[in-house]
Formats: structure tokens, sequence, C-alpha cells
């Protein structure tokens, strides 16, 4: 499968490092996040230092993907079906939140 690269993202090593939800310790087999029903699901993965996480829009609704105040991480206005990818260089917690929804929150823990 061939990562799309949009926003201010770098492609990374993606391998199989595993991703983990926020309410269990159990490894997923996936760096993707989906978007739909108006959610990022999951809402938060840890994941090791230098993964790529990929993003994709499946509600109608555009989306955005943008980290706190001062963060690198920030999508342009994601349509159905659209992909943004952000590679997590170092270690520490991400939050980021949709700018048009903003109750849609989530979180990267990576190390």
């Amino acid at each position: 499968m061939t990562q799309e690269m949009m926003g201010r993202g770098m492609m990374g090593r993606v391998a199989d490092d595993p991703a983990k939800t926020s309410d269990d310790s159990s490894p997923v087999p996936t760096l993707t996040v989906g978007i739909r029903d108006f959610a990022f699901t999951p809402a938060r993965i840890q994941v090791a230092t230098g993964a790529t996480v990929t993003w994709t829009n499946e509600d109608i609704v555009p989306h955005t993907v943008r980290g706190e105040i001062g963060s690198e991480m920030a999508s342009h206005l994601l349509g159905k079906g659209d992909k943004f990818s952000y590679t997590f260089p170092v270690s520490g917690t991400y939050s980021y939140y949709c700018a048009p929804h903003p109750w849609m929150t989530g979180e990267v823990i990576v190390g």
C-alpha cells in the first residue's frame, strides 16, 4: 500500500511498529487513524519514535488534523477519501484536533 503525503508531514519509517489504543495496552497492527462519524478512530494511539501515522477522512464532511499551537502537524481541509500523513521524529505526547470541529480530539503517544 502506498502512502500519500499531504500537508507538512514527512515520509518516514512505517515498518511493523505496533500501535496501541487508549483503553487497553494490547498492540494493534496499524498506524492509521480513521475520521468517521465526527471522531478520530482510534482517538489515542501509541507508536515508536520515527513512525508515520496516516489519517483518512471517511466522512462526507471535510475535516482537518491539527496539532497544538506551534505544532508543524497541520493538514489542509480533507474531503472524503483524502489522507494526511505525519512522521513523529521525537518522543512525547502529541494532542490534535479538527479545526472546523474542535470537539474532535485525538492523541499520539510517541516513544
